[in-house]
């Protein structure tokens, strides 16, 4: 079912990823994630000369569990392959909120780990995220995009080695 749906690209230094996890909610089996975690494992093994890794899929593995409980069924899948690799960057929208996480690590807030971000809002539906994640230790900034109308855009930029993300919204504001 998911047949050339996950795929990559090089764009200079930065090896981004885009990995379809869209049908969690109707998915009896974490057959199909293990699959693609496995193929995710692949190509970051074969892969070289990479200077930072971009994941891009539609599920947020970080978001509130009471707005998809499947994703915590199969986040452990595919959060080994980005700690082994020292993934940089994953970029979702599901949850239709703005997070964005401190470095992630096995779990935990370490210097090392991956950050994830959600640009989630496209569309009119909003989603309302618990108390007790947005004041969560793993986070960074939470911000409830729909109560505020934002629509938001990313803009990256690799330079003198270091990675740099700009949250813009539709008037082009930081």
């Amino acid at each position: 079912g998911y047949l050339n749906t996950s795929y990559y690209f090089r764009y200079n230094t930065t090896l981004f990823v885009f990995i379809d996890c869209g049908d969690s909610n109707v998915s009896s089996s974490n057959e199909i994630f293990a699959k693609q975690a496995t193929w995710l494992d692949n190509v970051l093994s074969k892969e070289k000369g990479y200077e930072f890794v971009v994941i891009c899929m539609h599920k947020s593995l970080y978001g509130d569990p009471k707005q998809d409980s499947a994703v915590r069924k199969f986040a452990p899948t595919f959060t080994k392959v980005f700690d082994k690799y020292k993934v940089d960057l994953v970029i979702s929208g599901h949850d239709h909120e703005y997070s964005r996480t401190k470095p992630i690590y096995n779990g935990i807030v370490n210097e090392t780990g991956t950050v994830y971000l959600d640009l989630g809002n496209s569309g009119s539906k909003t989603r309302a995220t618990g108390e007790d994640v947005k004041n969560s230790n793993l986070y960074d900034k939470y911000i409830d995009i729909n109560a505020n109308n934002y629509s938001l855009g990313i803009v990256g930029t690799v330079s003198n080695g270091q990675l740099s993300i700009v949250i813009r919204d539709v008037n082009y504001k930081v």
